[in-house]
């Protein structure tokens, strides 16, 4: 497929995003109708309860032992390392949840408390993949989760806490893509590391960067680089890696054409090559009748 946003240059990039300044690249998420709505669900389908038993759960901040990181070097053990890492991963989606929803066992601190603790930790990149270069799949995701709740709870949440969250953004992500010497594979990869690492940056980039040019210039790169994981993708929309690997990465890209189609006002939509159209249908296409 011809390469994302091959006739799109990174001063066109940047006009859309000045002509459409300050709109949220996750409008679904900060329109007040659409949270209300959600808060009806949410007491339909049973979150609303099972965020009051999670919230009534001591309010525990799970710790990421160093000793249970460095298992995986001495021993190959990733498993204990992980199960901390998923259940404060875990407390805090519902915590974010919880206070979006605007649920009365929500607490604001006990949010702040776990972003903070993710703001203190030495590294996020997971034990397993700490070897494989400075960042991971992990670690922008996290960027970009932190990135989203700053962006859609920004006025519910203290100063104090957003500057750091958006300081280790930074360091951790921007920076990190910014310096030439620093260039994982995962850059151009074929695979779901290209468009859930690529992504992640993209999104956090367009969830926390105000300024038009600095966004431009910071993601046309990437938003490109994805171009060589989608290239891997069969005739029929198939994924080599397999199904799982399919929902993985190309939902990350789903992610990215969503929020940088919002934030352009829809000037900017990288869904239009019929290869992707035969990638979104895939799921339809392996269905067996009856």
């Amino acid at each position: 497929m011809d390469m994302l946003l091959r006739d799109i240059s990174i001063e066109a990039l940047k006009k859309a995003f000045e002509k459409h300044a300050g709109r949220s690249p996750v409008p679904h998420l900060t329109d007040p109708v659409r949270r209300r709505q959600a808060r009806r669900l949410a007491v339909k389908n049973g979150i609303w309860n099972s965020l009051r038993r999670a919230a009534g759960a001591g309010r525990e901040i799970p710790v990421l032992k160093r000793s249970d990181y460095r298992g995986y070097q001495r021993s190959g053990d990733r498993q204990a390392y992980e199960q901390g890492l998923f259940r404060r991963v875990q407390a805090t989606y519902q915590a974010a949840l919880a206070v979006w929803l605007e649920h009365p066992d929500a607490d604001r601190d006990y949010l702040q408390d776990l972003m903070w603790a993710w703001c203190d930790e030495l590294n996020w990149v997971m034990s397993a993949h700490e070897k494989g270069g400075i960042t991971d799949l992990r670690s922008m995701e996290l960027g970009a989760e932190l990135a989203e709740i700053c962006h859609v709870l920004g006025a519910e949440l203290e100063e104090e806490v957003k500057d750091r969250v958006a300081r280790e953004i930074e360091r951790r992500l921007f920076r990190f893509y910014r310096d030439p010497g620093n260039s994982d594979y995962w850059k151009t990869s074929r695979n779901n590391w290209n468009l859930v690492c690529n992504g992640s940056m993209i999104r956090a980039a367009l969830l926390q960067m105000k300024d038009p040019a600095l966004l431009a210039n910071f993601v046309h790169g990437p938003i490109q680089n994805m171009t060589y994981a989608l290239d891997e993708f069969r005739a029929d929309g198939g994924c080599t890696e397999g199904p799982s690997y399919w929902g993985y990465g190309f939902g990350h890209y789903l992610y990215v054409a969503d929020a940088l189609y919002e934030r352009t006002g829809g000037q900017v939509n990288i869904m239009t090559d019929p290869k992707l159209e035969k990638i979104s249908r895939y799921p339809v296409a392996t269905v067996i009748e009856g």
